[in-house]
């Protein structure tokens, strides 16, 4: 079976469903692929969070965040996603620190207040100041669905087997679907796996001789890190735990809360994705599995634990269940330096790879260079197919070839969509997820001096 698309897309998260999204709505025939249920992997772990720049005290950063942030609202908007910006605050560890951090939030239009009150527990923090901030919390579960619906013909369930290469472009990939091989001809290549990237872009149909440049390439580079991060996450009623959303470096985690009706009871709760900032694993990015789950350390788990119930004191735990996971996370190259502390501002990766002229990388690093990434998508396509035209125009006329210039080319929107799809779940959480009781977690991950 042969599928002729304009762009296919590899990866069903959140990147590439966006940039799907970005691109079926300016006209263009895409195809997503995706060997999981849409929306899980890494896009599991976004958590609902929106950082606007408060966390990196970097201006140019923040301006950068800022502006994908203003644009995924419009999104939100659009898809029907709820979203808020309230009860979100930020611990900083001194006088000093915050004034230094308030004049790069002013300068860039970040709006905050000091609070006269911590809204948690730290007695070992005296001299901490504690500011409301304005970033984002979102339905994660209701932006996937919405995605999903939108491209739903779009999305082919299955497996690239391998990418073949005729001079500098990308011309089939070979997917292996529940129906049997599909031969996919896109006219541009979009992949945005994740943490399968690496293991996609082997598979690329490289002679000899340019497979040590393609190692060398740049975008490689900025592949070269990733960490393992562990989340606890924390489901109550709204009555018992409170929808807190606090980025506190000085405390050593980050918790991130919503105001949930949960899908499998219809009742209306708090859902928080509490993170304790422990060293973790760090890997090569090349060294990664190609799945997004990562291996459990007990003993951040309970640092986590003990952190959530001292910060949260007057929480009643034993009305509360705990699910704990851990996840990669990509490490891109510094964009800007970082003031907070942080190992490092995460940058936006749409990389190209030497000799593929008809592909682009996507990985965001952080929820908001999703968007950042998927708008710039169509003009690499349309420019792409602009050159494309006109090589081909002066061809048939006999003309020698001129200097490459974008034009942009009338879009045309299809109708058809190929026919062997496969479509996922649709679920956001893995139902099968199991969320234990305070007894039950603590128990699994008792503290080190109890544990056998």
């Amino acid at each position: 079976c042969e599928e002729a698309v304009d762009v296919a897309l590899i990866g069903g998260g959140a990147q590439g469903l966006q940039s799907a999204y970005e691109l079926f709505t300016r006209g263009y025939k895409c195809l997503v692929i995706t060997e999981g249920s849409v929306g899980t992997g890494q896009s599991l772990h976004m958590h609902g969070y929106m950082h606007r720049g408060y966390l990196w005290g970097s201006a140019p950063h923040v301006k950068l965040m800022n502006e994908s942030a203003s644009q995924y609202v419009e999104v939100f908007k659009q898809l029907g996603v709820p979203f808020s910006t309230e009860s979100k605050y930020f611990m900083l560890k001194n006088e000093a620190e915050y004034e230094r951090f308030a004049k790069i939030w002013l300068s860039t239009g970040l709006p905050h207040h000091r609070l006269e009150h911590a809204p948690v527990h730290q007695p070992e923090h005296k001299d901490a100041v504690f500011v409301a901030i304005n970033d984002y919390t979102f339905d994660n579960k209701a932006y996937i669905d919405a995605l999903a619906q939108m491209c739903l013909p779009m999305i082919m369930h299955g497996e690239v087997k391998s990418l073949e290469k005729q001079g500098d472009e990308l011309v089939q990939l070979t997917v292996k679907t529940l129906r049997g091989k599909v031969r996919v001809q896109p006219k541009y290549v979009v992949i945005a796996a994740g943490v399968a990237t690496s293991s996609v872009l082997e598979r690329i149909s490289f002679s000899e001789e340019t497979k040590s440049s393609f190692k060398a390439n740049k975008t490689f580079e900025n592949l070269q890190n990733a960490q393992s991060l562990h989340m606890i996450c924390i489901r109550g009623p709204t009555g018992v735990l409170p929808p807190v959303t606090l980025i506190a470096p000085g405390l050593g985690f980050i918790v991130m809360s919503h105001i949930i009706n949960n899908p499998w009871t219809g009742k209306r709760e708090t859902l928080a994705y509490f993170t304790p900032l422990v060293p973790s694993m760090e890997v090569s990015h090349s060294a990664l599995p190609g799945v997004a789950e990562a291996e459990v350390v007990p003993k951040i788990v309970r640092t986590g634990l003990e952190q959530f119930a001292a910060a949260f004191p007057e929480v009643n735990l034993q009305a509360l269940e705990f699910h704990v996971y851990a996840g990669w996370k990509q490490e891109n190259p510094l964009a800007y330096p970082s003031y907070s502390g942080t190992r490092a501002c995460p940058a936006p990766l749409l990389g190209t790879i030497d000799n593929i002229a008809n592909l682009s990388i996507c990985m965001p690093s952080v929820f908001p260079f999703v968007i950042h990434n998927a708008r710039q998508v169509p003009g690499r396509v349309r420019s792409y197919l602009a050159s494309k035209q006109q090589q081909q125009q002066q061809q048939e006329s006999g003309q020698q070839p001129q200097q490459q210039q974008q034009q942009h080319t009338e879009e045309e929107r299809f109708s058809s969509y190929p026919k062997v799809v496969e479509v996922g779940s649709l679920r956001c959480f893995d139902e099968s997820a199991k969320f234990l009781s305070w007894k039950q977690v603590t128990a699994l991950y008792p503290p080190a001096t109890t544990a056998s």
